[in-house]
Formats: C-alpha cells, sequence, structure tokens
C-alpha cells in the first residue's frame, strides 16, 4: 500500500523548490520593507565606495606600502602613450644602497605616461603593459569611451614595482583591474591643484608634469593635416612621416581622416610668454573648432581652397579669443630636464664618472590637453566650424566673441 502510493509521488528538483520560494516570497511581501530595502542600496553602495582611500605616488612608492594596497585609489591624467618601436625598453631597479642597476630587454606592448593629480609637485609615473592582451584589458575603460591623452582616471590597489623606465626618475606602477576612467574633465581640472610650469622649487631633472589655468593663448600656423591613425588613444599626436609610426591607439575609427596642427604660444593673464609648441596636434582640440561637422568623413584636401581655409582660420581664431576672455585656458603637459655635463669638466676631457652633471637650461614642453577653465564647451557651438555645404554665418559679426 504504501509503497504503490509513492510510487504516484513526482518529485521537485532543485530548481521547481527555488521557483515555489520566490512566488512565496513576492506573494507575502511587504511593500514598506521592500521600499525600504531599495532606499539602503544606494546608501550601501556609496558607503562600499567611501571605503576606498585615496592616496598619493610618494605613498605609493614609499617601503611597504604593497602591504597596505587594499582598498586604494592614486587619481592621474593621461599624458602620452607609446606603442612599442623597438618591442622592449630598458628598465631601472631601485636598491636600497640607492644604486641603479640596468635591465635591458624588458618586452612591452605599451607605456602610458601619467601624473599625479593629488599635489602641486609635478610627479609623474607610468604603466608598462607587456602584450596586447593586457593593455586591451588594462585600457578596456578608457578604449570603450574613445578616449585616452588628456583624459583623468584611476587606478585601483597600485603597487610599485622598484622598477623606473629607463634611467629617468619615472616609477613604474603595477595594477590588476582595468583603469578606471572619470568623464567631465573640464569640471575636474577646476578642483586640482595647480602646478606650474618649470617651477624651480620643485624641478632639478627628470620628467616633470604641469596644470596650468587661466592662460591666454596665442595661435599661429594654422592647417588640417592627416593624421598617422584615425584612432583616439594617441589622441592624433604623432607627425605623418612615414608608415609605421607608432600611436598608442588600441582602435581605429571611420570617422574623421584630418588633425588640427598649429603652434601654440602659452601666455599668463599679464601677457608673460611661457613657452611655445610647434606641430601641435590634438584630436579633443580639434573638436573644440569643428564640433559636429566633423560627423562628415572629412578629408585635408577639403581645407586646400582659400575659401575653406580662411573660414577654418577665422572660427579657430574666434574660438581661441573668446575662451581668452572669460577665464582663460587650461593647459596639462609634460616636459623632461635632462642632465648634462658641466661645460668646465667636459673641457678638461675628464672620465664623466669624474664630472659633474648639471640641468639642463632649455626643454621641450609637451601638451597633452586644452580645454577652457571655466566656460562650459557648449558655448562654442556657436562659434564652431560649419557642416560642408550647409550656410555660413557671418562670424565676423558674433556677439561676445573677441
Amino acid at each position: 500500500m504504501f509503497a504503490a502510493k509513492d510510487s504516484n509521488v513526482v518529485p521537485l528538483d532543485d530548481a521547481k523548490i527555488e521557483g515555489f520560494s520566490t512566488v512565496k516570497k513576492k506573494h507575502h511581501s511587504d511593500p514598506v520593507t521592500e521600499s525600504k530595502v531599495e532606499n539602503e542600496e544606494p546608501e550601501k553602495k556609496k558607503k562600499a565606495v567611501q571605503k576606498l582611500q585615496q592616496v598619493t605616488l610618494m605613498e605609493v612608492c614609499s617601503e611597504g606600502f604593497e602591504e597596505h594596497s587594499d582598498n586604494t585609489f592614486l587619481r592621474f591624467v593621461v599624458l602620452h602613450i607609446r606603442k612599442a618601436q623597438l618591442k622592449y625598453v630598458r628598465t631601472f631597479n631601485a636598491g636600497k644602497s640607492s644604486k641603479w642597476s640596468g635591465v635591458p630587454n624588458q618586452v612591452y606592448d605599451r607605456i602610458v605616461t601619467a601624473a599625479d593629480l593629488s599635489s602641486d609637485k609635478g610627479m609623474c609615473f607610468c604603466f608598462l603593459y607587456s602584450t596586447q592582451r593586457e593593455s586591451d584589458f588594462k585600457l578596456m575603460q578608457f578604449k570603450m569611451n574613445n578616449c585616452g591623452v588628456g583624459e583623468v582616471g584611476e587606478v585601483l590597489e597600485p603597487v610599485f614595482l622598484k622598477k623606473t623606465l629607463g634611467n629617468s626618475d619615472v616609477p613604474i606602477l603595477e595594477h590588476k583591474r582595468p583603469l578606471v576612467y572619470i568623464p567631465s574633465v573640464t569640471k575636474l581640472l577646476n578642483k586640482f591643484p595647480v602646478v606650474k610650469f618649470m617651477d624651480v622649487s620643485v624641478v632639478n631633472f627628470g620628467t616633470r608634469f604641469f596644470l596650468l589655468k587661466g592662460m591666454h593663448l596665442h595661435i599661429q600656423s594654422a592647417t588640417m593635416e592627416d593624421p598617422i591613425c584615425t584612432g583616439y588613444m594617441c589622441d592624433r599626436q604623432q607627425i605623418k612621416t612615414a608608415e609605421g609610426t607608432p600611436c598608442g591607439c588600441l582602435v581605429q575609427s571611420d570617422r574623421c581622416n584630418v588633425v588640427l596642427s598649429c603652434t601654440v604660444f602659452v601666455k599668463s593673464q599679464e601677457g608673460e610668454q611661457l613657452f611655445s609648441v610647434k606641430n601641435f596636434r590634438s584630436w579633443v582640440f580639434t573638436k573644440l573648432l569643428c564640433g559636429n561637422s566633423l560627423s562628415d568623413l572629412v578629408m585635408k584636401a577639403d581645407f586646400n581652397d582659400d575659401e575653406s581655409f580662411d573660414q577654418m582660420r577665422r572660427h579657430l581664431s574666434i574660438i581661441v579669443d573668446y575662451v581668452n576672455a572669460n577665464g582663460g585656458w587650461s593647459v596639462i603637459g609634460w616636459f623632461r630636464v635632462g642632465m648634462l655635463q658641466d661645460a668646465a669638466d667636459s673641457s678638461q676631457d675628464l672620465p664623466r664618472n669624474q664630472t659633474e652633471l648639471i640641468a639642463a637650461e632649455t626643454v621641450s614642453p609637451h601638451i597633452s590637453r586644452l580645454c577652457p577653465t571655466e566656460i562650459d564647451i557648449r558655448e562654442l557651438q556657436q562659434f564652431q566650424l560649419p557642416k560642408k555645404g550647409f550656410a555660413v554665418s557671418d562670424v565676423a559679426q558674433a556677439q561676445g566673441c573677441i
């Protein structure tokens, strides 16, 4: 009897039991409790984010930091991305005796040079990715957002490898998780401290970063040029000189085939010229000039005729002057102060290890990003270069542009 009765019972599998449990919970759920849980979720996430501790580059490079690196982050700005040329780079190990020993043939795919935004010391560091696969993984957020040079990000739980890039003061940091991309760079820059260019109290030698605010620009020799690629992460900064010229981008794009090239003079509000950069190229700066007109597939030849060439320069002049008169420009960049042999020692033909090295007096600054310091970029739309085929407004009569 019991055996026959048991044979008619259909056993419930785990999936069905879980399904019935879910229905039961929904049927007996309390609306007040559900509302409370929904309100608590953002708070939990907020508290989880607050657990992360921001650190400086000096802290990351200090002895014993790796032991306490969990749940820390370092905020940075990307200064430059370089793809492997010789497939290897020379790195140096830091020993306890402060002596450096070279490590040749360090294989790499990309080098990302960045700057610590937490202080005004202008300190730089780099990430050294060994393979294409590592680059894709570590830079995935920057790749997905079509950005790279000049953008702000965060590296989670960084670790100093006790190595520097070449015979320099640029430490190499390692991280296991992808870099975090932070949007709205212009708004963020206002919160970061000013880092002066060639500050004598900071600079002795090596690679340094600068962040200037409220600068006035003067632009010369502006032309539209062919980039070496149409990617994003190199920001089209490299000059097209030969096939195979390396750039840092990970993904090619078909959106635009030109980039603005010009000579930039950076001046203080009092009119003092700080430095100039020839052949400055930037995808970000090009978009400030062109706006939506870059959605057309344009070529260098489109700006060869006199009318288009003059129109481009006229709009560029208006935008630069408008920003100059309304808070000025923020300039992000870097430079390297090299070490030279003292001329007196050189004339005596002394061995290099017996001579005194002095800092070079001249440097070549590199600009990573230009953007307005105070005004919203959307204010520039009224002055941007119109699309081909559309009527051109009389820009000379634009209100408040000069």
